[in-house]
C-alpha cells in the first residue's frame, strides 16, 4: 500500500552507487512500516531553489530492510554520498497515481450505479409509483 509521513526526512548514513537497492537509512527507517511503499527523493539540498540534482525512489520492505527501486518517475539512479537528504514528499507520479485511482473507482460506481436499474436516482420518488423514495 502507498503510503507517506508528515516531515519525513533524514540522510544516508553511508554512500551509495547507482546499482545499489538496499539504502543506509538508520534509525529514520524504524517510523516506515513493512507492508507499505514510499517513495523518497534524494538530492544534495534542500532548498528547491537551489537546483540541486535529484533522484525518486520507490522504496518497499525486502527482508528486514527496504529496498529501492531506483530512477523512479523519469529521473536516474546514481552515486551519492554519505549525509545526501532523503526526504518523503509527494511527487508527480504519485499524483498520477491517486488520479487514476480515483478514475477506475468512478468508472466502476458508475457501472453499479447503472446495473442498479435505478441509473443514479437517489430521491424523492412518489411511494406509489415503484421507484425510490
Amino acid at each position: 500500500m502507498l503510503a507517506y509521513l508528515n516531515n519525513w526526512v533524514t540522510q544516508l548514513t553511508a554512500a551509495i552507487t547507482a546499482e545499489d537497492e538496499l539504502l543506509p537509512l538508520g534509525s529514520a527507517a524504524d517510523r516506515l512500516q513493512f507492508e507499505n511503499q514510499y517513495y523518497l527523493t534524494l538530492t544534495e539540498s534542500l532548498d528547491p531553489l537551489a537546483g540541486a540534482p535529484y533522484e525518486i525512489i520507490m522504496i518497499q520492505a525486502g527482508g528486514a530492510q527496504f529496498s529501492a527501486i531506483r530512477g523512479a518517475e523519469d529521473t536516474t539512479a546514481r552515486a551519492w554520498p554519505s549525509g545526501t537528504f532523503v526526504y518523503m514528499s509527494l511527487t508527480a507520479g504519485v499524483l498520477g497515481i491517486i488520479v487514476q485511482s480515483i478514475e477506475q473507482f468512478d468508472t466502476r460506481l458508475r457501472a453499479l450505479e447503472a446495473n442498479a436499474g435505478g441509473g443514479g436516482d437517489t430521491g424523492g420518488g412518489d411511494p406509489g409509483d415503484g421507484g425510490p423514495l
